[in-house]
This record gives C-alpha cells, sequence and structure tokens, in this order.
C-alpha cells in the first residue's frame, strides 16, 4: 500500500511538470490567461506516506489533500512576473530569462513607436547628439606663447597653446608655487643660481624644467654620460633647442653642459685617450650646434699607470686638440677632491693645465665648493674664505673663474672624500655660502647645484635668503659692501 501511494505521488509530480512545460512553449501562451502559466510547487507535509491522501480532481484539475500548490501572478502592462516559493535555481533562471525577453521586446517596441510620434511631430525639439570637429594642429596651434613677464632677471615663463586632440589635458609646465618664492628671494640678488637638470622627453625639455623651480642658469648632459656610444643629434632636435631658447630669452652663457663620465683626457692608455679624447670632441660639436658656450669636463687621472706630470702634459694635449677642432666652445676644467690618481685636487694643477693650453681664451674654470674644501681648501669662515679666494687668484687668475658648482661636503676639511651633501646639512655649514653669495665679484656667473636627491628650489631659497639671517659681527661691515644696492 505504501509503495502504491509513494508511485502516485511520483508519477503526479512528473505529470504537473510536463503539463508546466508545455504550458509554458505554447503560442498562444499569452492568449490563455486561464491556462497554466506558473510552475507549480508541490509540496510535502511533515508526516508519513500512510497518512497521505492524495485526490487529484479530474474535473477542476486542482489538487486535495496534504498538498498545497502556491502561485503568485501579476501581469502588468510592461512585465510578466512569476514568482513561486522554493523552486530550485534551475527552473528560477529559465522563468528569470524568459520574463527579461517578453520585457525587452515591450521596451524596445515603445521606444521605437515613440521614437516614431516624436520624428512625425515637427513641433517636439528632438536631442540629437553633437559632433565637434577637430580641426588639424597648425603651427599656430603648437606654438608656444609666452604671457607672463618677470622683472626679477628670468626668462618669461611658457604658456603652451595645445592642439585641440589634448584640449582637455591641462597643462603643468607654468611655474610653481614654490618657484614663485625662489623669484621672491632673488629680487634684491644678482646671483645666477641653478641646478643640473633632466632633459627627458627632449634637450628643449631643459628650459622648463630649470624654470619650474625659479633656476637662473642649469646644466644638463647632452649625451648618455655612462656609455662611449651615442646616435648622433637630429636636425629637429637641435631646432627645437635653438627655438626654445630664442622665444624664452634664456642666456646662452647661463648653460653649462656636463662632459661624460668616462672621458679620462690624461690616460697614458692610446686606446683610452682615443676614445676620450673622439667622445670630448664629440660633445663640443654637439654644443656648438646647440649654441651652448661653456662645457665642464674633469680634468683626468694617471690611473697608476703615469706620473703626474705627464698626466697633466696629456690633459693640455687633449685640451688643444678638442680646441683645434672646435670654433668657440670654452672648456671648463673642474677643482677634484683630490682621491686617489684624481688630477685637479690642488689649483697649481690647474695652472700648469691653463699654461700648456695654445688658446687661453678657450679654457677656464669651474669651481666646485664641496671638491676644494675635501682637498683641504677652507671656506667657512670670512678669513678662510678670503685666503681660499685670494689663493686662486694668485695661483690661476679669477678671470679664468666662470662657473660653480654648489654644494656642501659629507666629509670633512682635506678628506678628500668626494661626497655631496645637501646646503647647510653638510661640513661646509651656510656660513660657506653665505660668504659666497655675498661676493660681489661672481655676480653673474652660473652656480650649478648638484645636491643629492635636493629640493633645489627649497635650497636655492635657502641661498638667497642666507643674507637676510642675522649674521655675525665679524659679517657685518663686508656684506653691507659686497652686496648690490637695492
Amino acid at each position: 500500500m505504501i509503495f502504491s501511494e509513494f508511485c502516485n505521488i511520483y508519477f503526479f509530480q512528473q505529470s504537473v511538470a510536463m503539463e508546466l512545460k508545455s504550458a509554458m512553449i505554447s503560442k498562444d501562451f499569452k492568449k490563455r490567461p486561464d491556462s497554466i502559466r506558473v510552475k507549480r510547487k508541490i509540496v510535502l507535509p511533515d508526516c508519513s506516506l500512510n497518512e497521505i491522501d492524495i485526490v487529484k480532481n479530474s474535473s477542476t484539475g486542482t489538487l486535495q489533500g496534504g498538498y498545497e500548490a502556491k502561485v503568485k501572478e501579476e501581469y502588468e502592462s510592461n512585465k510578466l512576473e512569476a514568482v513561486v516559493e522554493g523552486q530550485n535555481d534551475s527552473k528560477k533562471e529559465v522563468l528569470k530569462r524568459k520574463s527579461t525577453r517578453i520585457k525587452s521586446r515591450k521596451t524596445r517596441n515603445l521606444i521605437t513607436k515613440k521614437i516614431g510620434e516624436l520624428r512625425s511631430d515637427n513641433s517636439v525639439k528632438t536631442r540629437s547628439r553633437k559632433w565637434t570637429k577637430i580641426p588639424d594642429s597648425g603651427n599656430e596651434s603648437k606654438q608656444i606663447i609666452s604671457e607672463t613677464s618677470v622683472s626679477l632677471g628670468y626668462a618669461a615663463l611658457p604658456k603652451r597653446k595645445h592642439s585641440a586632440k589634448i584640449a582637455f589635458k591641462k597643462d603643468t609646465s607654468p611655474i610653481d608655487p614654490i618657484a614663485q618664492k625662489v623669484m621672491q628671494a632673488a629680487a634684491t640678488s644678482r646671483k645666477m643660481l641653478g641646478a643640473h637638470v633632466s632633459v627627458a622627453g627632449g634637450l628643449e625639455q631643459g628650459f622648463y624644467n630649470a624654470l619650474s623651480i625659479g633656476c637662473r642658469s642649469f646644466a644638463f648632459f647632452v649625451r648618455n654620460q655612462r656609455s662611449w656610444n651615442s646616435p648622433p643629434m637630429k636636425a629637429e632636435v637641435v631646432q627645437a633647442f635653438r627655438e626654445t631658447a630664442q622665444k624664452l630669452k634664456f642666456p646662452m652663457d647661463q648653460i653649462v653642459v656636463h662632459g661624460s663620465y668616462l672621458i679620462n683626457g690624461g690616460s697614458c692608455d692610446m686606446e683610452i685617450l682615443a676614445r676620450a679624447r673622439a667622445c670630448m670632441l664629440d660633445e663640443c660639436k654637439r654644443c656648438e650646434q646647440l649654441g651652448i658656450i661653456y662645457y665642464n669636463i674633469h680634468p683626468g687621472s694617471t690611473a697608476g699607470k703615469c706620473t703626474r706630470e705627464e698626466c697633466i702634459k696629456t690633459i693640455a694635449a687633449t685640451l688643444n686638440y678638442v680646441i683645434d677642432h672646435t670654433e668657440y666652445i670654452t672648456i671648463l676644467i673642474e677643482t677634484m677632491a683630490g682621491q686617489g690618481n684624481t688630477i685637479g685636487g690642488k689649483f697649481e694643477e690647474l695652472q700648469q693645465i691653463i699654461n700648456l693650453v695654445i688658446n687661453k681664451k678657450r679654457v677656464g674654470v669651474c669651481l666646485d665648493t664641496c671638491h676644494i674644501f675635501a682637498a683641504g681648501y677652507d671656506i667657512r669662515s670670512e678669513d678662510r674664505y678670503k685666503e681660499t679666494f685670494s689663493e686662486f687668484e694668485n695661483t690661476i687668475g679669477l678671470q679664468y673663474l666662470r662657473a660653480f658648482h654648489i654644494n656642501d661636503s659629507m666629509g670633512d676639511l682635506g678628506s678628500k672624500l668626494d661626497r655631496h651633501a645637501n646646503i647647510g646639512k653638510g661640513k661646509l655649514k651656510l656660513a660657506a655660502f653665505r660668504n659666497l653669495i655675498a661676493d660681489q665679484r661672481f655676480d653673474g656667473l652660473p652656480m650649478i647645484l648638484e645636491t643629492p636627491e635636493g629640493d633645489y628650489a627649497e635650497e636655492m631659497i635657502r641661498l638667497y635668503h642666507s643674507l637676510n639671517s642675522k649674521p655675525l659681527k665679524e659679517y657685518k661691515k663686508d656684506i653691507r659692501s659686497f652686496f648690490p644696492p637695492i
């Protein structure tokens, strides 16, 4: 008996499922509201099989006994939803997809009908998408214009007029607020402070990188400083650099190109010396192509293979060779810290090189404050500062001093340690730079910062304001005489 009742339940469920499936796929599904539109749920009560009494009314098709079917139907103008509690996930998904398709068709038909009505009615203003034609970017749209004039000794800062294709890109080339503070600090100073800047993106980018932090001068590498090989400059690069310099009215005597670190103009190895001379000549010719006047180079080293006197003669011969094969470039020999076999740690060595150069008008000196301090020349106090530059004037001559590298030193006096430090945070302290900024003899000379990971703008402000801080009594008289009147 129990088995027969179970069979009846099972076959009854199968019949209901088949009936529902046939109703769902019927073509006249929408036209028969009295037909089955939802799947029925058969709920077994919590009882034993022998207590179940199943009766299916053959005339009405309703269920009687211990079963119940919960059906919720909702039929509106634009949607048909059937929610049946307790259905499994797969059956729910079938109903959901079918309901979505019905809604989509009705919605599409309504939209199409509405658009047709609007198009037929001329009085109704329809909203259409507007397409903007982007004009070709000619020379006028690419032209860099300068609208900001600065009366503090700086070139006017650029404001780029972008092409239409990038009209929504905000221009970041105008000067930053920190650079404006540098300009204000430099308003009463004639010192040409600057920094070694990057030229990534084009050599002309060096101008914008310098002006963005308030530089009055700057230095850069004209080619890869760590490689012997470098492709020649294209005509477009040279033209862009010269045009940018002309538009910004940046003085070319405030630009110093730094030579490659690989160059050893005093090597006694003929193969290395030939490479060094070829590299130096190539860089100097690049400078002349760009219209740059100053080229800075480390003098050289014996590498432990020759005497210092022989190395000095070789360096002078290298300079003569490059000068003979160029037109006007001035080569600046940098003062060195005196480490190892390096030439240039003493003023006498630089003087010997200059004496051997034939065309002395095209040779000069770039004084590095960190290097001379590490080599044993003290500039921290007023007296030591005067002694050091008096020795420089008597040995080399101030007429050969054409540029400065402004760096603090991590090493002590005479340590021969070539390690730069940020301004005021090394062994030199700010007092040494106060003497230099106050010295009127060096007005107009490029002073390039090479501090490690420093905020150049902040350091330039610190240097310009070094005279505004309360000086010691021994400085007061000299500062008033050195500092130019407002």
